[in-house]
């Protein structure tokens, strides 16, 4: 996975902001973007996709468990 530097990102942003900006307004705007980036708690495609195998390896648990409870049901049941 590519990850793209934080310093690379506050240069593109500083790139779209307008020629006007003084260098102060520039150092803000850079400021909040990081900051921003850095409050949302990103995860790496390799951790999501190891989540994604983890609940699908509970859900397949889970419907074996439900499997056996319907038998174990119906064993009692037929005995009643």
């Amino acid at each position: 996975m590519n990850l793209i530097p934080l310093s690379e990102i506050a240069s593109a942003v500083n790139a779209i902001l307008p020629a006007s900006f003084t260098d102060e307004m520039r150092k803000s705007v850079q400021i909040a973007v990081l900051s921003t980036i850095r409050k949302m708690n990103l995860v790496t495609r390799e951790e999501v996709e190891e989540q994604e195998k983890t609940l699908l390896q509970l859900r397949e648990k889970i419907e074996a468990m439900e499997e056996l409870t319907t038998q174990l049901q119906r064993q009692i049941e037929n005995k009643a």
